[in-house]
């Protein structure tokens, strides 16, 4: 395989309540959370902290067949990362059989955005591309069979890698680049972002080559998981879309 870089508290004694002291611990509990939403403190949903967003169920678009945990976790990570490039740091990705969850604030008195549209997009497949210093792209996610986060120990440290396993298409595509950029960088994206830019070490006409050059086991896999949700064979359309808050 050939790679190619980059805190003890005193306490009261206790006292027993009476009757009244037992009414006005009640009746403070009730009104506490209604006047914190007033002020706006108390969020909608415990979990995420969204008190006025949307809520959208996603079902796989276009398949004849059950997708793998795999590919619904990938799916899952990718609309996640889309969430967070559109600042929304405060929302709830989750898988759930067949389906995936999102959940992320929203102000329905917005009307510079499309929420149909937005939500249209961040379903849509992923588009993986890795281009050269031109900006011609060299290959596709599509050309990719699968990316996986490996542990490399064959120098004696550890190194963490991501392993791509290429189609036969997308293995002459990649020698053909190689060949032509050595000592030069491929560009990665997803859609519009950069996600990494390895140097071409040498020509690689291999159906397996890695990148390397990793900080941590958990970058790896999130680089994989990038790779392979450009190499998702469906898409996502919402099914159901509810209103929170």
């Amino acid at each position: 395989m050939k790679h190619f870089g980059n805190k003890h508290l005193c306490r009261p004694p206790r006292r027993s309540l009476n009757l009244f002291q037992t009414f006005f611990i009640v009746l403070l509990a009730a009104l506490i959370p209604a006047c914190l939403s007033a002020c706006g403190f108390l969020p909608f949903d415990g979990a995420s902290g969204i008190r006025e967003g949307v809520e959208v169920v996603y079902n796989p678009r276009g398949i004849g067949y059950i997708p793998t945990a795999e590919q619904m976790e990938t799916a899952r990570a990718i609309i996640e990362a889309r969430l967070d490039r559109q600042n929304y740091t405060n929302h709830v990705v989750t898988v759930e059989k067949n389906h995936i969850i999102a959940r992320f604030p929203w102000k329905f008195t917005e009307e510079e955005f499309d929420l149909d549209r937005f939500i249209k997009d961040l379903g849509n497949i992923a588009y993986l591309s890795f281009q050269d210093t031109d900006g011609n792209i060299v290959m596709e996610g599509s050309d990719v069979d699968s990316a996986e986060a490996l542990q490399d120990t064959n120098k004696g440290f550890s190194n963490y890698v991501v392993q791509l396993t290429l189609k036969p298409e997308g293995r002459a595509k990649f020698a053909e680049a190689t060949a032509r950029l050595v000592g030069q960088i491929i560009y990665i994206y997803m859609d519009d972002e950069l996600i990494a830019y390895p140097t071409v070490h040498t020509a690689i006409d291999s159906d397996t080559c890695a990148i390397t050059g990793m900080d941590s086991i958990e970058s790896a896999r999130t680089l994989a998981s990038q790779i392979n949700s450009g190499a998702l064979p469906f898409a996502l359309e919402p099914a159901e879309v509810s209103r929170l808050g």
